[in-house]
């Protein structure tokens, strides 16, 4: 899935450097704009099929992403967010995010990742977002989310089932 999201971002910047939206004019500013936002629905939506693959109990059954879930979040014997294989923290963020509308933050510390990573940092064993509630546990190296927004995990859901059927990615978020 990782694949479909990173050729989504090649396409867009192979169409600038081919110059696809042709010479660089208001207009075609604004075209260009237009096409960016009908392949952000797009892009959320393969967003929101990974984040579902990672969060969900049984990817290979479509089981949902329940409201309680643990993510092993271990790395050198310690929790960590960061790294290879620890990408599914910053697709969820990613997924949530414009789900409820938001955007990203621009500063890394204000990442809703980059803060559980100081919350363990700092030994705090609790984190809380509008997300989720997470408490974390050395002993296991896991994080017990209890998601907070359901309507967002539905939708999250919802779009990961859809994944590969014939009807993929139909839906309106």
């Amino acid at each position: 899935m990782k694949a479909i999201t990173e050729d989504d971002r090649r396409k867009i910047e192979q169409s600038v450097y081919d110059g696809a939206f042709g010479p660089f004019t208001s207009e075609n500013i604004v075209k260009a704009m237009e096409s960016l936002k009908t392949n952000e629905k797009h892009c959320i939506q393969h967003l929101a099929a990974e984040a579902f693959q990672h969060f969900s109990p049984d990817y290979a059954k479509r089981e949902p992403i329940r409201q309680r879930t643990v993510k092993y979040c271990g790395s050198y014997g310690s929790i960590s967010f960061f790294g290879y294989g620890f990408s599914c923290w910053e697709i969820l963020e990613k997924t949530l995010l414009p789900l409820d509308h938001r955007i990203m933050p621009e500063q890394y510390g204000d990442t809703i990742v980059a803060q559980m990573g100081n919350a363990v940092g700092d030994h705090r064993m609790e984190f809380e977002c509008p997300y989720f509630k997470a408490k974390f546990y050395e002993k296991s190296l896991t994080a017990h989310l209890t998601f907070l927004r359901m309507d967002l995990v539905n939708l999250i859901n919802e779009i990961g089932k859809e994944a590969n059927s014939p009807h993929r990615f139909c839906l309106r978020i």
